[in-house]
């Protein structure tokens, strides 16, 4: 079996999310989509956004009613900083003899990868799927040469996803809530209900 596992701080989620899990399981052959919202991204701030339970409830509305996609707490349950890598071995430790573990993520996050905590072994772990974000096409892989090895740039490459670049981004959705500007579609409605009820990123209460 064919599983790709999708991690991510998911705040919120939006639209793009739903677009990329879609892209893992048409374009990428997966059988599955585990989605894995972190207790906490390492390379993000602490304190900042949505809580882990609340993240949590955006995830299970954002991808209700897509085949294919689970919702795993694993991460938020384990708690700390959210390594890649340890969700990859807890995986590879638990999954039957022949599965293949792939690692869902968009190219923007591609500059970052050198500094994934055991980066040379999540590539012994899994393969990546790298779906296309504006302003980060294939050859921003160019600029990994020296921080990554020849043949980890390879499976990167090989790993590019054809599909459209995703346009959304948390950040941008959190901007326009904190701004008082409608979301126009970013975030699936039950997404959007959950934020308004709750106050979220600065929206107002509904």
């Amino acid at each position: 079996m064919k599983i790709c596992l999708f991690g991510g701080s998911f705040d919120p989620p939006h639209q793009g999310h739903r677009a990329m899990a879609r892209a893992a399981l048409e374009k990428g052959g997966q059988d599955k989509v585990v989605v894995i919202p972190a207790a906490r991204s390492p390379l993000k701030e602490k304190g900042h956004g949505a809580s882990p339970r609340d993240r949590l409830e955006m995830v299970r509305l954002a991808f209700q009613g897509i085949e294919g996609v689970e919702i795993s707490d694993e991460e938020i349950r384990r708690g700390g900083i959210s390594w890649t890598v340890d969700t990859l071995r807890a995986w590879k430790a638990a999954s039957p003899p022949g599965t293949e573990l792939s690692w869902l993520l968009g190219s923007d996050s591609l500059p970052h990868l050198p500094k994934w905590k055991d980066v040379h072994q999540i590539f012994s772990l899994c393969r990546f799927l790298v779906v296309p974000r504006p302003g980060f096409p294939r050859e921003v892989l160019q600029t990994l040469e020296g921080a990554l090895e020849p043949g980890e740039i390879q499976a990167l490459e090989e790993g590019f996803l054809e599909v459209p670049p995703v346009p959304v981004s948390s950040t941008e959705v959190r901007r326009r809530l904190a701004e008082g500007l409608p979301l126009e579609g970013l975030v699936p409605p039950d997404v959007e209900e959950w934020i308004r009820k709750r106050g979220l990123y600065g929206a107002v209460r509904r």
